[in-house]
């Protein structure tokens, strides 16, 4: 029997501001060290994007 996984938050267009994305985070100079936390998904006019989301809190310099 295998144990399941807590479902991932996901955030469409916004997310809390204690989540950033890895390009986010590394136009501050961090870089992420834990799992991703949530999932956001960008919309616009023509396209979809999904990324991860990670805590501000799990970061190191870069």
């Amino acid at each position: 029997m295998s144990r399941k996984s807590p479902p991932v938050p996901k955030y469409i267009d916004t997310h809390p501001a204690d989540l950033a994305t890895a390009d986010a985070l590394a136009a501050e100079g961090l870089k992420p060290i834990g799992e991703v936390a949530a999932l956001l998904t960008i919309r616009t006019a023509t396209s979809e994007r999904t990324t991860g989301l990670f805590w501000r809190s799990e970061t190191r310099p870069a």
